[in-house]
């Protein structure tokens, strides 16, 4: 390996990321929600006296950061649901489709609150890759500070999901 390798790695990796590519991109990837349904005796998760649930299998975005290039792609779309009803309820029944329409009542809930939050989220993780930019700091630095504000805004968005959902309980 030649003696300047680590250097030059050193210089290409770790020193601050260079403003060559203008006003960062923001990159939203919107919700893409699947549903999977399952009858079975009891539904526990929501209690034992609940006629059906709905339990968010995988409902957390996704960040990735791209110093150099000055992209940013937030990733909402992985948005899996598990929609239980209890099987003596049977398919086709005022009653089944009551609870289905309440259980996806919920998902179209929480997809509301993710879409509402796209605007909020893409421009504050905006904001602190430039100001992190602007303070000539490293990338795994811009990284680090667009992750946290990134993580504060998922989980209000998250709180807000769950009032809302509570709501109709």
């Amino acid at each position: 390996m030649n003696k300047y390798g680590p250097v030059l790695s050193f210089i290409l990796f770790c020193l601050p990321c260079a403003q060559a590519f203008g006003r960062p991109e923001v990159t939203v990837v919107p919700v893409n929600t699947q549903v999977n349904f399952e009858t079975s005796e009891a539904v526990t998760d929501c209690g034992p006296r609940a006629a059906g649930c709905t339990v968010p299998l995988s409902c957390i975005p996704d960040i990735k950061i791209d110093c150099e290039a000055g992209k940013i792609v937030l990733d909402f779309s992985k948005f899996e649901f598990l929609v239980q009803i209890i099987n003596r309820y049977k398919k086709g029944t005022p009653e089944f489709d009551h609870i289905l329409k309440h259980e996806l009542t919920h998902v179209a809930l929480r997809k509301g609150v993710t879409e509402k939050f796209y605007q909020p989220i893409a421009s504050a993780v905006l904001l602190r890759f430039e100001k992190s930019l602007a303070e000539k700091k490293h990338c795994f630095q811009i990284q680090s500070d667009v992750y946290g504000v990134f993580h504060e805004y998922v989980t209000r968005m998250m709180e807000e999901a769950d009032k809302q959902n509570d709501l109709i309980d």
